[in-house]
């Protein structure tokens, strides 16, 4: 048995990547619903997860580390509360010190703050202007972005994380069929820029207000 069949998709994958992080680093979880204890001190993942959702609110305990506070029917916004320490957050967020997700917010909040940083709109504008430099780059013909951008937005909306695998795996890809190697460009780039924060921060103030600031 796993989680309720009413519990949405994009809440069961965050909600079962905290649970299975928190289990891999060797901790207990207990449950509280709205009304009550539901589970104590538990490490089977199936036992853990068929109690979750079981009511609107979810609190997983973690031991050792701290609580987690669900409202479910919020989607990707699931994870409403927790305690405030750096092992939690890094349950929620997947996130070590060492993983290069990690290094590039560290760069991002030294260079623009936490605001612009945490902006959904900005980081989208972000993405899809480095997507274009890319295929610009890589000699991609400007007519078809048009053509892609309408199939694209006609058809019905996934789900982010699914989408976010979809872009890496497609990435990959993309940079096999140019010899490019992935990994190492990511690392390079993030070198550059650790090292131009001064640069970049002008040259975002200087953008017009459709276009974002970063790296570029």
């Amino acid at each position: 048995m796993a989680f309720p069949n009413h519990m949405q998709a994009d809440e069961q994958a965050i909600v079962g990547g905290i649970i299975r992080r928190a289990l891999a680093g060797g901790h207990e979880i207990s449950i509280h619903d709205e009304e009550e204890l539901v589970l104590s001190r538990s490490r089977d993942y199936e036992v853990i997860t068929a109690e979750v959702a079981a009511t609107d609110l979810t609190t997983l305990v973690i031991s050792g580390l701290g609580s987690i506070l669900l409202i479910h029917g919020n989607g990707q916004d699931v994870v409403s509360d927790c305690t405030d320490s750096p092992k939690i957050l890094r349950l929620i967020n997947v996130c070590d010190e060492d993983s290069f997700q990690y290094r590039v917010n560290e760069w991002a909040q030294d260079c623009f703050g936490a605001e612009i940083s945490a902006d959904r709109l900005e980081r989208g504008d972000r993405l899809l202007e480095e997507v274009l430099e890319l295929l610009q780059a890589t000699g991609y013909p400007r007519e078809r972005v048009g053509e892609l951008e309408s199939y694209v937005f006609n058809r019905p909306i996934g789900e982010p994380a699914q989408e976010v695998g979809g872009v890496m795996v497609t990435l990959a890809a993309h940079c096999q069929a140019h010899d490019i190697d992935m990994q190492r460009a990511a690392e390079n780039e993030l070198a550059r820029i650790e090292t131009k924060v001064e640069a970049i921060r002008a040259k975002q103030a200087a953008k017009p207000k459709y276009a974002v600031g970063g790296a570029g």
